[in-house]
């Protein structure tokens, strides 16, 4: 998606962006998950936006190794 177009409609309808990359991308997949259905992509985007996020991003942080901290830069993990 154009990060302009991406970007306006982040503040304008949050849910439906959500709903959107987790139903029609294949971000799930490369992250290690499944393709969700439009119906509980929907949901999840509505009433469990943080949740949503929170899991792409811990999804993320496990794949290149780092473990994201609060108050600093990322940290990276010893395997």
């Amino acid at each position: 998606m154009n990060y302009w177009a991406s970007l306006v409609l982040s503040f304008y309808a949050p849910c439906l962006l959500l709903c959107v990359v987790n139903s029609c991308t294949d971000l799930n997949v490369k992250l290690g998950g499944q393709k969700q259905n439009v119906i509980m992509a929907t949901l999840c985007s509505c009433f469990c936006s943080c949740c949503l996020i929170t899991q792409d991003a811990e999804a993320l942080d496990l794949m290149l190794g780092v473990k994201g901290s609060l108050l600093g830069a990322p940290v990276q993990v010893r395997k």
